[in-house]
């Protein structure tokens, strides 16, 4: 084991909560920058097929502007005044 604990891998929430979701949905994946993630980003994406995931650090800033990027077109446009 990577030293993370079970409940720090479980989703929040199930997938079936993506499948009835009329708003965009995504699970962001932090920590990206530690040795192991790159393997275990692996077999998350393999769980969670159906559903984008954005790996990100925010220790580096990896993969932010891809994120906002994604949340600006799903809904950034839908939220400006």
């Amino acid at each position: 084991m990577n030293g993370s604990t079970n409940h720090e891998t479980r989703p929040l929430f199930p997938a079936l909560i993506h499948r009835n979701s009329k708003r965009p949905w995504c699970i962001i994946a932090n920590k990206i920058d530690l040795p192991e993630a790159a393997e275990n980003l692996v077999h998350f994406k393999e769980r969670f097929k159906r559903i984008k995931v954005h790996p990100v650090s925010a220790e580096t800033g990896e993969g932010l502007d891809k994120l906002r990027k994604w949340l600006d077109e799903k809904i950034g446009q839908k939220y400006e005044k």
